[in-house]
């Protein structure tokens, strides 16, 4: 079991690997062949994320599924846009919902149109009874890019909405996020204590898929950056035994973009490949 979960993250890491900065719309470029799955297989483990696109090539679907010996997973994210692409809803169905009752998550997603960026998104359901709000607010840095988002979980024994973890993000000269710190709100402390924080580096070849500033509302930490990852370093505070360091090697298609890809999860000493199929 440990060495599939290290060969899950491997494999997660390398297929999360795709993005570019660019505009709101979400859409690539005519002359771009599109990326419709990214898959890797390890005996009789597999892993596969398949995307869907609307007429205008704007990315609107992710599914994501996962079979290990005995049991099986999958999950979806659909995004519904408005006529000029901006994203109104995501929406998240999965195995683990439905274990738990709920059918879907719907974030309806706010649009700061003046700034031409996403300010916030908020997802309203009932747990055990309750009603909860999942909220998520996004803050920006000088150059655009989202540098902050924080959680906020409300009901009505909060009274309101309270602090709930926040993600910090920290780019480089290219625009690629090579810094990412996660934190949770301590309520006997009443301040955040930081959970791990990721380093990344980076090829210099061109991503098969560009969400932009997007990403952020899909929580894909790779789509926020110019090329694809080739390293990634975490660190936990609280406990240094879980330390790890993956490393991804890729080869390359005529048009620059990942063809294959094999990643080495330095703790175990194992590998995974993951295959890259366009249209």
């Amino acid at each position: 079991m440990m060495k599939w979960a290290a060969l899950l993250c491997i494999a997660t890491i390398v297929l999360f690997s795709c993005g570019k900065e660019k505009s709101i719309e979400g859409a690539l470029k005519s002359s771009d062949s599109l990326l419709v799955k990214m898959e890797s297989h390890v005996g009789t483990y597999s892993i596969s994320y398949t995307y869907g696109y609307d007429d205008s090539r704007r990315l609107i679907s992710q599914d994501f599924s996962e079979v290990l010996p005995g049991t099986s997973s999958n999950e979806q994210i659909a995004i519904r846009r408005d006529a000029q692409g901006v994203i109104l809803q995501v929406i998240h169905k999965s195995d683990s919902l439905s274990a738990n009752g709920l059918d879907s998550l719907v974030y309806n997603v706010n649009y700061d149109a003046s700034n031409s960026r996403y300010s916030s998104g908020v997802a309203r359901f009932t747990l055990s009874g309750n009603d909860v709000s999942d909220s998520i607010a996004y803050t920006y840095n000088g150059s655009g890019k989202v540098a902050l988002a924080e959680e906020f979980i409300g009901n009505a024994a909060l009274g309101g909405y309270a602090e709930y973890q926040k993600t910090e993000y920290g780019y480089d000269g290219s625009g690629n996020v090579n810094d990412v710190k996660t934190s949770k709100y301590d309520t006997t402390s009443s301040a955040y204590i930081v959970v791990s924080e990721s380093a990344y580096e980076y090829d210099n070849n061109v991503n098969p898929l560009d969400l932009g500033s997007e990403a952020a509302l899909v929580n894909n930490i790779a789509l926020f950056s110019s090329h694809n990852i080739t390293k990634r370093t975490t660190t936990y505070p609280s406990d240094p035994t879980r330390n790890e360091i993956y490393t991804i090697v890729y080869t390359y298609n005529s048009e620059n973009k990942p063809a294959s890809a094999v990643g080495t999860y330095s703790g175990l000493g194992v590998s995974a490949p993951v295959s890259y199929t366009y249209q």
